[in-house]
């Protein structure tokens, strides 16, 4: 191998060392992973009339960065057959090869099909990588980890998101609540059988990840490239450009779904809580959902916390210049999902205003580069958005301090932790590839659908 071997701890913000590892240094030159590797995800492909398949742009980004470490790269997931190319989807790259699945709706419709194509998707597999599904115990992702274990291949699943869990403080019946506890017991036992885990968050290994423990290491999540975080000096201008106004309004946006889950509708109480204290504050949000609908009420009602309903941006150097001429990003979330906007605000030197919520304590270090409240309590939330606009002057220093967080947490150096451990675990493990099987009879051939 080409790496090097280095001692490296892995910290939450705010906590002790999670565990200390030996892992092989990102920036060192790693062999590339040879064996035959198989991504199984519920993310659908869309295959038009000559064959050809298109995804989003932003998971085929994502697609393109295991590519720069994985020679023999396989992707299993549902297939969507369309008419039109849409407009907003880019050409798969012909070095991947596609195992077509039903799409995720017909899932238990046409359960024998879906379970014989990942079958022999495994079992033509050396490594096999795949997350945590639904509810649902037939669910790709979860068929996929017992097929997996069974056939002895080695399992890897990253965990970055919890959606089977009930919405703290939201009421729910005894369906719904049977419901989560049968994903929660599914979900443990599929990590039971993992060679090699990756955790968005401590909170998810330390309650999922029961056992075995050393088979478990936390990676933040982060999409942002290089070239996209600001220079000291820039940062220090838009500061400056931001801090002009003779008169100081807080300025701040909320940027995700717009659902109760992301704590939207603690958000707009909040916000009337601030209009009718006369607070003056500007509050932007961009977003999709269920509850449009009702930030556009609040949007029309308000006169002093005013609200701006805003037309999606294209996640890119457009999106990267807006978030810029924030003073401070906000997460109401109530979930335990880590979002991709912390790392997006860091990148322009913008601090992030969020609720205490485990995804979000691991990556916003409280009054250093962000501020944390009570999650679900609209008093709390109004609060603090209301010291933010009381202190622009340690919004500034926060934005300051986080953006220093971000040379090392590019989506690129995401993708080389990553790397780096698990080749470090390849040569460990008691399940390695050359023990999963020999290689499939016949050849695969590159972009195009093989089972």
């Amino acid at each position: 191998m080409g790496g090097k071997c280095v001692r490296s701890e892995c910290r939450c913000a705010n906590g002790p060392a999670s565990s200390l590892l030996t892992i092989f240094d990102p920036v060192m030159d790693i062999s590339p992973i040879q064996s035959r590797y198989l991504l199984v995800l519920e993310i659908p492909v869309y295959r038009d009339q000559a064959g050809t398949y298109w995804t989003n742009p932003l998971w085929h980004k994502d697609l393109l960065e295991h590519l720069s470490y994985i020679e023999d790269f396989t992707m299993a997931c549902p297939r969507v057959d369309i008419d039109d190319i849409p407009q907003d989807m880019v050409r798969l790259d012909g070095r991947i090869k596609v195992v077509g699945l039903p799409s995720r709706h017909k899932v238990s419709l046409k359960l024998p099909i879906t379970a014989w194509r990942l079958w022999k998707a495994i079992r033509d597999a050396d490594i096999v990588h795949t997350a945590l599904g639904g509810w649902f115990p037939l669910s790709i992702c979860n068929m996929t980890s017992f097929m997996a274990h069974a056939r002895k291949r080695f399992l890897f699943i990253v965990v970055e998101s919890s959606a089977w869990r009930l919405i703290p403080g939201a009421p729910a019946s005894f369906l719904a609540r049977f419901k989560a506890d049968l994903a929660e017991w599914i979900h443990i036992n599929c990590l039971k059988r993992v060679n090699f885990a990756i955790f968005t968050h401590q909170q998810y290994k330390e309650s999922l990840l029961v056992n075995r423990a050393e088979r478990g290491h936390v990676i933040h999540a982060s999409w942002i490239d290089q070239d996209i975080i600001l220079s000291p000096q820039s940062s220090k201008q838009a500061w400056t450009d931001k801090l002009a106004a003779p008169a100081f309004s807080l300025k701040i946006l909320f940027a995700g779904r717009l659902t109760e889950a992301k704590g939207v509708l603690v958000l707009l109480d909040a916000m009337r809580k601030l209009d009718m204290a006369g607070h003056e504050i500007e509050l932007s949000i961009l977003g999709q959902g269920e509850l449009l609908k009702e930030c556009q009420a609040a949007q029309a009602a308000l006169q002093h916390a005013r609200i701006k309903v805003l037309e999606p941006i294209v996640y890119g150097p457009e999106f990267f210049e807006f978030l810029k001429t924030y003073h401070a990003v906000l997460i109401p979330s109530i979930t335990e999902e880590q979002p991709r906007i912390v790392y997006d605000a860091f990148s322009q030197a913008v601090p992030a205003l969020a609720c205490d919520t485990a995804g979000l304590r691991d990556c916003i270090e409280d009054g250093v580069t962000g501020k944390l409240c009570k999650l679900n309590d609209v008093d709390a939330l109004a609060e603090l958005i209301t010291w933010a606009s009381q202190h622009p002057q340690e919004l500034s220093q926060m934005g300051a301090n986080a953006l220093l967080r971000t040379t090392q947490m590019t989506h690129q150096h995401m993708h080389q932790k990553r790397w780096a451990l698990l080749n470090q675990v390849l040569h460990t493990s008691d399940r390695t590839p050359a023990a999963a099987g020999q290689k499939a009879e016949g050849k695969k051939v590159a972009g195009k659908e093989v089972a």
